[in-house]
């Protein structure tokens, strides 16, 4: 997926990144990474579910002036062929130790987590261990 699809944060870098300052990050977290969200829990009410569709108009709109949103169809025909590469790699004991401790925690909540919330963690804890630390000093703020 894309950065917009899958972790709104990333999206924040690449605009930063071609239009630098557009956003303060805490300005973008407070208006679109935070409800946005809220939303996709798995208990948003139909208010919160609303406002998503709502902040996602919103960032699309106003970024329509400097941001193209295509897909990889655009550039198809003029690509090579795609070659993918598997490669697996051992979790390190920390990585292991936080997943089962954060697979124990899914188990306890049940079907109060939004299973976007737990890929992306598990996504964090596979990346890097300081990733998951900043995630939880971030949302301490």
């Amino acid at each position: 997926g894309t950065p917009l699809q899958n972790h709104l944060m990333e999206y924040w870098c690449m605009v930063d990144w071609i239009r630098p300052g557009y956003w303060a990050e805490e300005e973008f977290r407070r208006e679109y990474r935070d409800p946005i969200e809220a939303g996709q829990s798995a208990d948003a009410s139909a208010a919160q579910l609303k406002e998503v569709k709502n902040r996602l108009y919103m960032l699309t709109e106003d970024l329509k002036g400097f941001v193209q949103r295509m897909d990889q169809t655009l550039l198809e025909a003029e690509l090579p062929s795609k070659t993918e590469f598997v490669v697996t790699v051992k979790l390190t004991k920390m990585q292991r130790e936080l997943y089962h401790l954060y697979r124990n925690r899914i188990k306890e909540l049940g079907e109060k987590t939004s299973v976007l919330a737990v890929t992306n963690m598990i996504q964090r804890i596979g990346n890097h261990p300081d990733i998951v630390k900043r995630h939880f000093e971030q949302r301490e703020k």
